[in-house]
């Protein structure tokens, strides 16, 4: 499993991976979930990208609509598919961009010393 944002089914939000190693012979992730501020550990197999679940998604609905009857009304729907796709993919770009990924350089603990009154 590559790091990056991925949706986990078992939280219904997607979450950020942030390590990736093998225990027991099963991949497992440790996962950064930015709606509990929570760092969780589980089995890779439970993650899916939420791109790839959208896509889907997106598609069936399209085989859906193409098999509508009257073409005015299939291409009012189409019309309807497209500009929810385009939505979906614009608020996908922002998640990634809203919580971008950061990595302490250094850690300093600034306190009162005894000689500080």
């Amino acid at each position: 499993m590559n790091s990056g944002w991925h949706y986990s089914p078992e939280h219904g939000q997607i979450c950020q991976v942030i390590e990736t190693q093998k225990l027991w012979g099963e991949a497992t992730c440790r996962l950064w979930i930015p709606g509990k501020d929570a760092v969780v550990r589980i089995p890779a197999s439970k993650l899916s990208r939420e791109r790839e679940k959208g896509e889907f998604a997106f598609a069936a609905r399209r085989r859906s609509i193409e098999r509508i009857g009257l073409p005015a009304v299939r291409m009012h729907r189409l019309a309807q598919l497209e500009q929810e796709e385009r939505v979906w993919r614009d608020e996908l770009l922002a998640k990634k961009q809203v919580i971008p990924e950061m990595i302490p350089l250094a850690i300093v603990r600034v306190g009162r010393g005894a000689g500080n009154g």
